[in-house]
C-alpha cells in the first residue's frame, strides 16, 4: 500500500503533526512475498485470539479457489474473554465529543490501525468501506489514562488491535432495555421430591454461603440485587417490609404465596420489597434461607410430590424484573414431561428425542425474557425422565446456561453446586450488550452456528453476557442471503478487514465499547491457505456444526454421514489443489483429521443414536452445552487428555502441571502407573496396577491397591477438605483444581484401578482415540489416515 500522488500514509509513516504522537518508520500495510513475515509485522496491530479466532487466517482471492479448498471460512468470538497478555486501554473523550468513526451511515467502523491519513492528515480513509472522513479537532483523546505530560500517547487506536472507549449514550443499542443494576433471582423448588432427593437443603445451603463468601463484595461500586422465591403448588414470595423513613430500622420478613397461573400471575406487593440490596439486606436474606430450610424439615410439612410451577415461576421473575433485568436461577427438582411443559397436550412431536415437544412456545418465551434484559440458568435434578431438549430452547434464546445432575447425591454434589453458582455470581458480567461485526469486501454472516438473537437486523444481541461465553460463525465471500446463493467474486485487494464494535454497560452503570480489529492477507496460492488452519479451531467448529445439523435433520445417523462425506471431500480438495504426485497430508491436516476421528468416535455422536447409555437427557444436556463451549473445551469431548501424574508427585516442585501425552495404550505404558485424565465428561484418576504402595498408602490408607474398599472410595472421603492433606494429595488436588477453574462444566471425579472397577479395561480403552479399541468406529489412527488418503 504504497503512497499515491494524494499523500496517502498509513498511519505508521503519519506526517509531521502526529510524528510525535505515532512515530512510525515503516508502513506495516506494505506486503511483500512472504506472508509469515508480514503476520508477524502485523500481529500487534490485530485483536488477540483470546477474543477472535479464525479457521484459517488467509482469505483465498476468488470465490472459485474457496470453493476448491472446501474448509468453511468461520469465526470464534470470546468477546468478555480473560485476555492474558496486558489490560486493555480505555480512551475518553468526555461527554461533549463524538467517538472518531465512520461517516458512511451503513459502516460506521471505528479509528483503527488499518486506516490510511490523507491530505497532510486532515483527513483518513476507512478501511472497511473506503470513505474519507476528517480528522477531528480534539483528536487524541483528552483524557487518556497515559501521563499527559508524555510527548507520545502509548495506548490509542492505531497502535493496538483491541482497545475500548467510554460511551455516554447508547450508539448501538438505542432502543434497547435499560438495564440498571446486576439482579439476581434464586428460585428453588421445594416440592416433596426436590426435598426428598436432599436436593433443596443442598441449594439453600450453597446459596446462603455464596452470599456469606466475602469475596462477594469487592464491587463497592455496583448495585447488586437478590431475590428468593419457591415453589411447589405454589408460588413464594419472601418481601422485606422496609422502613422507608429509615431503611437501617429492623425489618420484618414474611411469606406470601401466589396460587394463579401464568395468564392471570400478579405481585402480591412492591417489587422493591423483593429485589433487595444483597450488601444492605444480607442478614435478612439469609434469615429468609433459613426460615425456609426450617419451614421445609418440619415433621408436619406437606407438599405436592412434584411442582408444575417451572414456568410461572419464571414468570414472576419476569414480573420483577422486566425493567430492570437480571439473571434467574432456577432449581428445579421435579421432572418436566414431554407433554405438559408450556400447556402443551400434544403429543405429535415426540416421536425423536433431539426435537423439542413445546410447540415453540419455550423458545418464544426465552426471547420475551431476552428483550426484558433477562436471562436463565436452570439447575436440574432428577432421576426420571425431564426433556432437556425442549428446556434448553428457553436456555440458548435467553442466553443462560443449563447445569443438570442425575441421579443427585447431596455429598456427591454440594460443591459442584457451590462452585457453579458461586461462578455464576463472580463471572465479569455485563448487563447489557450488542455486537456489530463489520467486514471489508464482500463477505458476510451465512450461518450461526451458535444460535443469537439478533437486534435490528444486524446486531447480535446479549442481555447478560460473561467472559465464558463464546459464539462461532461461518462467514462467505458475496454472500447472497435471499436466495442462500454464492456468486463469483475476487478480491482485488492485498488484504480483509475485519471489526467488531462490543457495546456494554458495566455492573457500575459504566457504557463501553469494545473495539476489535483484524487484518489478514489475501492468497491465490492454496499453500498459503493451508498452511494457515487453526486446526483446534477447526476440529470444535465441526462438533459445533454437526450438532447444529442434527438439530436441523432430528436424525444423528444422518448428520454424521453428512459431515463423514464433506471432511473426505476436504481431504481430497487438499491433494488435487496442490497437485501431490504422493498423497501426503501436513502436521496441521493430520492434526485435523485427529479431531474429526476423535468426533466419529465420541458416544454423544454414536452413528447407532445410542446417546450415553441411552439416556436422551444427557445426551441432548451434553449436545446443548458442546454449543457454547470453549474451543479447549470442546477439544476435550473430542480428544481427551491424558496427564502423566508420577513426575509430579515425585517432583520438588508444588506448582508445576503435566504435560499431556498421547491418547493412545502405548503411552500410558511408557508414560508412568498414575494418570489423570479429562474426557470433557468427567475427570478420572487412574491407576496401574504397578502404582507405588506409598502412593496408594498416601491416598487410600491401605497397603495393597487390592485392599481399597470402592464403595468408600468418592472426592470427598479421599480428598477430605477438612483434614491436613499429604503433600501427595495437595499436588494431585491442585492439579483437578487448575482444570476445574478453567471450565465451564464442573466434572466429577471418578477413581479408576486397573483389573479392579475398569469393566476389563474399557473404561480407559474408550478414552484413546488413536487405537481402534472403539466398537462403534474401530479405527486406529493410521488406519484412518489410510482411509483418508487412499479412498
Amino acid at each position: 500500500m504504497k503512497d499515491n500522488q494524494e499523500g496517502i500514509k498509513s498511519p505508521f509513516s503519519a506526517g509531521a503533526s502526529r510524528s510525535k504522537l505515532y512515530n512510525y518508520n515503516d508502513n506495516v500495510l506494505s506486503q511483500d512475498n512472504n506472508i509469515s513475515t508480514f503476520k508477524n509485522k502485523i500481529s500487534k496491530y490485530n485483536t488477540s485470539s483470546d477474543f477472535i479466532k479464525m479457521t484459517y487466517s488467509t482469505l483465498p482471492k476468488t470465490t472459485n479457489l474457496k470453493k476448491q479448498i472446501k474448509i468453511p471460512f468461520a469465526l470464534n468470538f470470546t468477546p468478555l474473554s480473560n485476555y492474558s497478555d496486558k489490560s486493555i486501554p480505555l480512551l475518553d473523550y468526555s461527554e461533549s465529543y463524538d467517538l472518531p468513526r465512520c461517516k458512511n451511515p451503513k459502516c460506521q467502523a471505528f479509528l483503527n490501525p488499518f486506516v490510511e491519513f490523507i491530505n497532510s492528515d486532515d483527513q483518513w480513509k476507512c478501511n472497511i468501506c473506503k470513505t474519507i472522513n476528517k480528522v477531528l479537532d480534539y483528536y487524541p483523546p483528552i483524557n487518556n489514562d497515559n501521563d499527559n505530560n508524555s510527548e507520545e500517547v502509548k495506548q490509542n487506536e492505531l497502535n493496538t488491535g483491541t482497545y475500548e472507549y467510554m460511551a455516554y449514550k447508547n450508539i448501538l443499542l438505542k432502543d434497547g432495555p435499560n438495564v440498571i443494576s446486576l439482579n439476581y433471582f434464586f428460585v428453588i423448588d421445594i416440592s416433596q421430591n426436590a426435598i426428598n432427593q436432599g436436593f433443596t437443603q443442598c441449594v439453600l445451603e450453597s446459596i446462603k454461603d455464596c452470599i456469606n463468601n466475602d469475596n462477594f463484595y469487592e464491587y463497592d461500586n455496583i448495585d447488586i440485587k437478590i431475590c428468593i422465591i419457591t415453589y411447589d403448588e405454589l408460588i413464594n414470595l419472601y418481601p422485606i417490609n422496609i422502613n422507608k423513613e429509615n431503611e437501617n430500622e429492623q425489618s420484618n420478613i414474611t411469606m406470601l404465596s401466589i396460587n394463579e397461573t401464568m395468564k392471570d400471575l400478579f405481585l402480591p406487593t412492591n417489587k422493591t420489597y423483593l429485589l433487595v440490596n444483597l450488601k444492605k439486606y444480607k442478614n435478612k436474606l439469609i434469615q429468609i434461607i433459613e426460615n425456609i430450610q426450617n419451614f421445609i424439615s418440619q415433621e408436619n410439612y406437606k407438599t405436592s410430590k412434584e411442582s408444575n410451577r417451572f414456568f410461572d415461576a419464571l414468570k414472576v421473575c419476569d414480573l420483577i424484573g422486566k425493567k430492570e433485568g437480571g439473571r434467574i436461577l432456577i432449581f428445579n427438582g421435579s421432572s418436566l414431561s414431554k407433554l405438559e411443559m408450556m400447556n402443551i397436550n400434544n403429543s405429535s412431536d415426540i416421536n425423536s428425542k433431539y426435537k423439542p415437544t413445546d410447540g415453540g412456545k419455550i423458545g418464544a418465551f426465552g426471547i420475551d425474557l431476552s428483550l426484558h434484559g433477562i436471562c436463565i440458568n436452570v439447575f436440574q435434578a432428577c432421576k426420571t425422565y425431564t426433556n432437556m431438549r425442549t428446556i434448553n430452547q428457553l436456555i440458548i434464546n435467553s442466553n443462560g446456561n443449563l447445569f443438570f445432575y442425575r441421579n443427585f447425591s447431596p455429598e456427591l454434589h454440594y460443591k459442584i453446586i457451590f462452585n457453579q453458582i458461586h461462578k455464576l455470581l463472580l463471572n465479569q458480567t455485563v448487563i447489557e450488550s450488542g455486537l456489530k461485526l463489520r467486514f471489508s469486501h464482500n463477505i458476510s454472516i451465512k450461518e450461526y452456528v451458535t444460535p443469537v438473537l439478533l437486534f435490528n437486523k444486524n446486531i447480535i444481541y446479549f442481555p447478560n453476557l460473561d467472559q465464558e461465553q463464546n459464539y462461532s460463525f461461518i462467514l462467505e465471500m458475496n454472500y447472497n442471503k435471499e436466495e442462500d446463493l454464492i456468486e463469483e467474486y475476487t478480491i482485488n485487494d492485498e488484504f480483509v478487514f475485519l471489526q467488531g464494535s462490543l457495546f456494554y454497560k458495566r455492573c457500575d452503570g459504566k457504557k463501553i465499547i469494545r473495539i476489535f480489529n483484524l487484518c489478514f492477507p489475501v492468497s491465490l496460492n492454496p499453500q498459503d491457505i493451508y498452511d494457515s488452519i487453526n486446526t483446534e479451531f477447526l476440529g470444535a467448529l465441526y462438533a459445533q456444526k454437526l450438532i447444529m445439523d442434527l438439530i436441523r435433520s432430528k436424525k444423528m445417523v444422518d448428520s454424521v454421514n453428512t459431515m463423514e462425506k464433506e471432511f473426505f471431500l476436504i481431504n481430497n480438495g487438499y491433494f488435487n489443489n496442490l497437485n501431490m504426485i504422493k498423497k501426503e497430508l501436513s502436521e496441521e491436516m493430520k492434526i485435523y483429521a485427529l479431531y474429526i476421528l476423535g468426533i466419529f468416535k465420541n458416544c454423544l455422536f454414536n452413528k447407532n443414536d445410542k446417546g450415553i447409555n441411552n439416556d436422551d437427557d444427557l445426551t441432548n444436556f451434553y449436545l446443548s452445552k458442546i454449543q457454547k463451549f470453549k474451543i479447549e473445551e470442546i477439544l476435550c469431548f473430542i480428544y481427551p487428555r491424558i496427564y502423566p501424574l508420577d513426575s509430579i508427585i515425585n517432583s520438588t516442585n508444588n506448582d508445576s502441571f503435566p504435560i499431556m501425552i498421547n491418547d493412545n495404550y502405548e503411552s500410558l505404558i511408557n508414560n508412568g502407573n498414575i494418570f489423570l485424565i479429562d474426557n470433557g465428561f468427567k475427570l478420572i484418576l487412574y491407576f496401574r496396577s504397578s502404582v507405588e504402595e506409598k502412593i496408594i498408602f498416601d491416598l487410600f490408607e491401605v497397603n495393597d491397591i487390592d485392599n481399597i474398599d470402592l464403595e468408600k472410595i468418592n472426592e470427598g472421603n479421599v480428598f477430605d477438605y477438612s483434614e491436613k492433606k499429604s503433600e501427595i494429595k495437595n499436588k494431585i488436588m491442585n492439579i483437578i483444581e487448575n482444570i476445574r477453574n478453567s471450565k465451564t462444566l464442573l466434572q466429577n471425579l471418578e477413581f479408576i484401578f486397573e483389573g479392579i472397577n475398569d469393566q476389563k479395561g474399557k473404561i480407559i480403552l474408550q478414552n484413546l482415540i488413536e487405537d481402534n479399541y472403539n466398537r462403534d468406529y474401530p479405527y486406529s489412527f493410521e488406519k484412518f489416515l489410510n482411509k483418508v488418503i487412499f479412498e
